[in-house]
C-alpha cells in the first residue's frame, strides 16, 4: 500500500475530482452485487486499483460517478466477471450488461470478460474502438492461418478500407490507438516483421498509456528473448539471462538496431522476461535478480510501476511468502482469523460443497489427523456452505479437525486465486507458505508432514499412516 503524505492528500483529491464521468445502467443478472470501477496501473501486467464502487440494486440498476483526469481504459469488475470501458472526462455512459458466461464454457483459470452495450452521451470513443475492433477481428477470424503473398495483400487492403472509415475522426487518443493497432494488425497478418514496419513503430514513440501500443510491442518483439530465437544475439541474450545480469542483457540488446532506443529496449526486456518466466523458460529466482537490478537502474517511472507489479505477480503466493489473512466462522459460530494460528503449522483445505471427491479427500485427511494432528493444525473451510451446514457435515462424518465457513468467500477466492476445489495450502508457524498450493491428502503431503515432524522431533519414529510408496526423486525444498 502506498502512503501519501497528508499535506498532499487534499490537493490530490481536489485535482482528481476536477473531472469525472457518470456511469449508469442495468445488469439484472448481477443484482445486489458490488460493481467496482478500476484503473489499470500499467497495461502490461494489468494490475488495477479501485477508484469507485457501488452496489447494484435488486432491480439491476446502478449509477456511479467516477473521477478521471484524462481519456483512459477502465476495468469494470463484478466478482470474477469483467468488462472494459474507454472513458472520456465529462461523458455520461449507460451500460447494459449481458449475463455472465456459463462456467462450463470458459476456462476456470481465467476471469471471464463480457461485452456490454454502451451508450455514450457527449462522446464516441467506445463506438469508434468497438467498430474498429469488430472489423479487424472479422478479418482475423475469416482468414487462413497460413500467410502468403496473396493473403498479405488482402490483409493490407482490408486494413486500408477499415482505416479509411475514420479519416474524419481527429481525436488524439483515438488516432494514437488506431496507429498502434494498425501496426499490430500488419505484424500479425502481414507476414515477416519488416524493417519498414519496425521503423514506423519506432517513429511512433513509446506510449505506456495505450493498450494498442502494448499489444503492438508484443507482436513485434515476442521472439526477441526466446531461447531458440533466430535473432543473431539470441545465444548471447540467453547467457546474460542465465547469469542473472540485467546490465549484460541490456548491453547485448544494444547491438540490435531496432532496440537502439533506451526506453524501448528496457521495456522489451522487462515485459519479455516476465512472459518467459510465466512460461517457466527460466528459473524464477534468476529473472527476479535481473528485474531487481533493473529496478535499481531505471529512470523511467512507468517502468518502475511495471517492474513492481511484475515482481509482485511472480512472487505472489510463492513458497516462503506470507499467507494472506482472512476470517472464517467455526461450527460453534465463533469468528476466527488465520493469523490466530501463527504458532502452529497449518494445512488448509478450501472446498465448495460436499462432493464425492471432496469427501474422499477428507477421509484421507482423517487418517493424516490421527498421525500428525498434534503438531499440524488442519482446517476444512467452505466457500459455499453455511455454518449450520458445516456443523451437520462435521458431526455426521465425525471429522476431528476444524471445519468452518468463510466469511467473505469472494475475497478469499480472489486473494488465494482459487479456481477449482478442493484446494490446499501448507503454512508454517510464522504464517509463511511452505507449499502453495500444497499436495492433496495422500502420500506426497504426508512426506511433507514427515519432514516437519523430523525437524521438530529429530530421530523419533514418524507416525506414517498412509504408507507412502518409496519415491526416488529428490524431495522438493520448502522454499523456492
Amino acid at each position: 500500500m502506498r502512503i501519501i503524505p497528508a499535506v498532499f492528500l487534499a490537493l490530490f483529491s481536489a485535482h482528481v475530482f476536477a473531472a469525472s464521468i457518470q456511469i449508469q445502467g442495468n445488469g439484472i443478472e448481477y443484482r445486489e452485487k458490488t460493481l467496482k470501477v478500476m484503473k489499470y496501473e500499467d497495461l502490461f501486467t494489468f494490475e488495477a486499483e479501485t477508484i469507485a464502487e457501488t452496489r447494484i440494486g435488486d432491480d439491476g440498476n446502478f449509477n456511479i460517478e467516477v473521477p478521471i483526469e484524462e481519456t483512459t481504459l477502465l476495468l469494470l469488475k463484478i466478482g470474477r466477471t469483467n468488462a472494459h470501458l474507454f472513458a472520456e472526462p465529462g461523458v455520461k455512459y449507460t451500460l447494459i450488461l449481458p449475463p455472465p458466461p456459463i462456467e462450463e464454457l470458459y476456462d476456470l483459470g481465467k476471469d471471464p470478460f463480457i461485452l456490454p452495450e454502451v451508450f455514450e452521451t457527449g462522446g464516441n470513443m467506445n463506438r469508434w474502438i468497438t467498430t474498429l475492433e469488430r472489423d479487424l477481428n472479422a478479418f482475423a477470424m475469416a482468414s487462413s492461418m497460413a500467410i502468403n503473398a496473396s493473403s498479405k495483400q488482402v490483409a493490407l487492403e482490408h486494413l486500408e478500407d477499415v482505416v479509411a472509415k475514420y479519416e474524419d475522426v481527429q481525436d488524439p487518443y483515438f488516432r494514437e490507438y488506431l496507429q498502434y493497432r494498425s501496426i499490430e494488425f500488419r505484424a500479425v497478418h502481414g507476414g515477416a516483421r519488416s524493417s519498414s514496419l519496425l521503423q514506423e513503430f519506432l517513429e511512433s514513440g513509446v506510449n505506456h498509456q495505450q493498450l494498442s501500443f502494448s499489444n503492438a510491442l508484443h507482436a513485434l518483439f515476442s521472439e526477441h528473448l526466446a531461447i531458440y530465437s533466430i535473432q543473431s544475439f539470441s545465444d548471447s541474450a540467453r547467457l546474460a539471462i542465465e547469469n542473472g545480469s540485467y546490465a549484460l542483457l541490456n548491453q547485448v540488446l544494444q547491438t540490435n538496431a531496432s532496440l537502439s532506443n533506451d526506453t524501448l529496449r528496457e521495456l522489451v526486456i522487462i515485459t519479455e522476461l516476465a512472459k518467459l518466466t510465466h512460461e517457466r523458460k527460466y528459473p524464477l529466482m534468476t529473472t527476479l535478480e535481473i528485474m531487481k537490478e533493473a529496478q535499481n537502474s531505471t529512470r523511467i517511472p512507468e517502468h518502475l510501476v511495471i517492474l513492481e507489479n511484475t515482481i509482485g505477480q511472480l512472487t505472489y503466493l510463492m513458497e516462503g511468502t506470507e499467507a494472506p489473512n482472512f476470517s472464517f466462522q467455526s461450527v460453534e459460530g465463533e469468528n476466527v482469523d488465520l493469523r490466530t494460528y501463527r504458532n502452529r503449522v497449518v494445512y488448509v483445505q478450501f472446498f465448495d460443497r460436499l462432493t464425492p471427491e471432496a469427501l474422499r479427500q477428507m477421509s484421507l485427511m482423517k487418517v493424516l489427523k490421527k498421525g500428525y494432528g498434534e503438531d499440524i493444525a488442519m482446517f476444512s473451510l467452505s466457500v459455499g456452505m453455511s455454518a449450520a451446514e458445516i456443523k451437520s457435515l462435521s458431526s455426521r462424518y465425525k471429522f476431528g479437525w476444524f471445519f468452518g465457513s468463510i466469511n467473505d468467500p469472494a475475497l478469499v477466492a480472489e486473494i488465494y486465486r482459487l479456481r477449482s476445489y478442493p484446494a490446499y495450502f501448507l503454512i508454517d508457524e510464522q504464517g509463511m507458505f511452505i507449499a502453495s498450493p500444497a499436495p492433496i491428502p495422500g502420500a506426497r503431503i504426508e512426506r511433507r508432514f514427515a519432514q516437519l515432524y523430523e525437524k521438530k522431533y529429530p530421530g523419533r519414529n514418524k507416525p506414517f499412516k498412509l504408507q507412502p510408496p518409496e519415491v526416488t526423486e529428490e524431495v522438493p525444498p520448502f522454499k523456492k
